[in-house]
């Protein structure tokens, strides 16, 4: 199992199930859909799946081998690696789980070295931000195709039809997330 990840612990050292307990105690949880952003130890998702039996989890952090790690725990974990918000949302997983309502949850002790990607994602997740795709790409320092197109837009605006673009590839992100928004 593993614990920390460049220096920094993804859990408790000292009572990591304590702290889970504690978490999920602050959480308000859809008893049949979640979005957990931080797979951390997996101490905190094994509190989810005992509290709720018919939860289904889609796990999302930038790092393989933490999603390997619990990826096997339950058939009712799916796990996602991205590594910035475009990625997460070219993601079915995503937009099914959003679909079904799922609630979102951070995990902070999972993702202390990269915060402001995880907060971010959430943001994104819950609608309140805007998308600056370059300005990410450079604040992560992940090489990313998609940054050359300097776009920036609410994803309420999706609703007015007021993004104007030429790229296939962002036109399918676009009307995915318009079809969210509806």
């Amino acid at each position: 199992m593993i614990l920390s990840w460049e220096g920094q612990s993804l859990c408790s050292r000292r009572d990591p199930m304590k702290e889970s307990l504690d978490w999920l105690a602050s959480q308000k949880v859809n008893p049949q859909a979640a979005l957990v952003l931080g797979a951390g130890a997996g101490f905190h998702l094994k509190v989810l799946l005992e509290k709720f039996d018919s939860l289904s989890i889609l796990v999302i952090d930038h790092r393989q081998i933490l999603l390997d790690q619990i990826s096997n725990s339950s058939p009712r974990i799916e796990t996602l690696c991205v590594s910035n918000e475009i990625e997460m949302w070219w993601s079915d997983q995503v937009i099914e789980k959003i679909q079904k309502n799922a609630s979102i949850h951070l995990f902070g002790p999972a993702f202390q070295t990269h915060r402001e990607l995880y907060l971010d994602l959430s943001r994104s997740l819950r609608g309140q931000t805007s998308l600056g795709f370059n300005e990410r790409a450079q604040l992560y320092h992940f090489s990313a195709s998609w940054a050359q197109t300097p776009l920036e837009f609410q994803i309420k605006s999706l609703m007015d039809a007021k993004i104007q673009t030429e790229d296939l590839a962002l036109l399918k992100c676009l009307r995915v997330l318009r079809e969210l928004v509806e």
